[in-house]
């Protein structure tokens, strides 16, 4: 009885274990499936994740809808990129093409540049202007007035028909870089190395403004064609940019990494040209201060720019004796003009583009053909190094700023 009572008790025992192993091998197998470690499964997402997994735009979709962008060009507070080359030009393409280089509208000048004439220049004018270097030369709009700027402090202003001193203006504390005289032909804007800009009224030589709040000196000057915007590059490499109105200071532009020394507009006012120390010349679109590209000399300074009167080249001249000629589309460099045999501190365009002359150390005055570079007339009369160069408006006359602060305008010969 004992026996038997003991194996049914046994019996009923491994039944009811048999279910319990049966349920435990059914939930083994459930755990069994390929799930992540950890994961537990779930019968259906919410509903809120199943909307926004399907609503995500294929990587198709967001390709085409992002525009693609350049590193090198971040606007402008851009830094140029560093180049390997070494005393040889390198050209860097911020943007494909330039925008707006439509040719501007030019009011044709007479031809009254002869090839043929300019080995016979004529003095106009000579006159001691200051004691010391004339650092800048700038011929009023109207061809009224001449006005220079040199180290000895002092800006003045001389009449056209006399060649008498009209304005003597004193203030800066040092070396006035450059002088800009504004379209209207009434205000006259100094650069100087005291960290200041201060504006003039040609009318009655009054001081109208002192521009303060520069980190450096103030290298360069230039207004735009409209009047209604003013440029000062800096020894720190930036460039401000105020409005004329109220002279207050409404962009500050980054590019350079040394001492802006020259400015050009364009003569539609949508190109701006600055040249610097680091051997970089910058095109800038104006007046959003877009920097467009920039072209490289390594080991040689940029003294002075200017930009052709269409707009399709800018000229350079450098501290390494050669005068370059850009293209302004395409960034290319066109040619180099040589023959100087000192620094290049100041090179211009004729007004109707035919020709560029330069002005170096050297003691010469160069004239070459715009067109192909060839050289056509030099003028070394005056013995002292060249500084600084402008031509009247009316393309008749040439004034250069010497080193011994002296200023000879030399008249362009006609038919």
């Amino acid at each position: 009885m004992f026996n038997r009572k003991t194996m049914l008790l046994e019996s009923n025992y491994v039944k009811r274990n048999r279910w319990m192993v049966a349920l435990v091998i059914v939930v083994l197998s459930a755990f069994a499936c390929d799930l992540p470690t950890g994961v537990v499964p779930s019968t259906s997402p919410p509903t809120e994740v199943v909307a926004t997994v399907v609503s995500l735009p294929t990587q198709e979709t967001i390709l085409a809808t992002v525009e693609p962008t350049l590193e090198a060009t971040s606007g402008p507070t851009n830094t140029p990129l560093a180049t390997s080359t070494v005393a040889n030009p390198t050209v860097v393409n911020i943007l494909p093409v330039i925008p707006n280089l439509a040719t501007p509208e030019l009011t044709p000048l007479p031809g009254i540049i002869m090839e043929s004439n300019l080995g016979t220049l004529s003095i106009f004018a000579s006159i001691k202007a200051h004691d010391n270097r004339t650092a800048s030369v700038a011929f009023s709009p109207d061809g009224s007035m001449l006005a220079t700027g040199a180290y000895d402090t002092e800006a003045k202003v001389w009449s056209t028909t006399t060649w008498m001193r009209l304005y003597r203006f004193q203030g800066h504390d040092f070396t006035i870089f450059q002088v800009a005289i504004s379209p209207d032909s009434t205000k006259l804007a100094t650069a100087s190395n005291d960290g200041t800009l201060k504006i003039w009224n040609l009318t009655n030589g009054h001081l109208l403004k002192t521009i303060t709040g520069f980190e450096s000196t103030v290298h360069s000057v230039a207004f735009n064609p409209a009047g209604d915007l003013l440029v000062a590059g800096a020894g720190d490499g930036v460039l401000h940019v105020f409005n004329t109105s109220t002279w207050g200071r409404i962009q500050q532009l980054s590019g350079h990494r040394q001492a802006v020394n020259s400015l050009s507009f364009s003569n539609d006012g949508v190109l701006l040209a600055s040249g610097a120390d680091d051997g970089i010349v910058t095109i800038w679109q104006m007046p959003v201060g877009a920097m467009l590209r920039y072209m490289k000399v390594d080991e040689a300074a940029v003294h002075s720019v200017d930009i052709s009167p269409d707009s399709k080249t800018v000229v350079a001249a450098y501290g390494d004796t050669q005068v370059r000629v850009w293209d302004m589309v395409s960034g290319q460099l066109l040619r180099m003009l040589s023959g100087h045999t000192k620094t290049v501190p100041a090179v211009v365009f004729s007004p109707d583009g035919s020709l560029i002359v330069s002005g170096s150390m050297d003691q010469t005055v160069r004239i070459w053909r715009a067109a192909d570079g060839v050289f056509l007339a030099k003028y070394d009369q005056f013995q002292s190094s060249v500084l600084s160069l402008a031509f009247s408006a009316a393309q008749d006359k040439l004034a250069i700023g010497y080193f011994d602060g002296s200023v000879v305008v030399l008249g362009i010969p006609d038919h």
